[in-house]
């Protein structure tokens, strides 16, 4: 009757930081290009502008986001390592924490690289 708690925390669901990793990723985004991705659908406004407001709290957001998408990752690498330990079956949801991880991780690379993009964008592609 012993319990594999290291990989078990009935707490904190394994998926929780990396949700959480995903949506700081977002917030990372959101003075940047969100504001460029929704006037490109054709949303706009005078609310639209106030986002660039949050361009001071960048480096907070996407520091949170390397941050939370680490525990995630770490969380999910042990739920695998234990399923191949134990012989378990890996579920879906491990699969969506993983998804969910690479998303984060794609949204903060996105967060970091758009300022040099639109900067040579601008600048003609020299």
């Amino acid at each position: 009757m012993t319990e594999n708690t290291a990989f078990s925390d009935p707490v904190v669901p394994s998926g929780f930081p990396a949700l959480l990793g995903l949506s700081a990723g977002l917030a990372s985004l959101s003075c940047c290009v969100l504001p460029l991705v929704l006037f490109s659908f054709g949303i706009g406004g005078a609310w639209l502008g106030r986002l660039s407001a949050l361009s001071a709290y960048q480096p907070y957001f996407v520091g949170a986001a390397v941050v939370f998408v680490a525990l995630g990752a770490l969380r999910w690498r042990r739920a695998q390592l234990a399923c191949r330990v134990e012989g378990c079956a890996i579920p879906l949801s491990q699969y969506l924490v993983g998804g969910t991880l690479v998303l984060a991780v794609f949204s903060i690379v996105v967060a970091l690289l758009f300022p040099y993009y639109v900067e040579i964008y601008l600048e003609g592609g020299r």
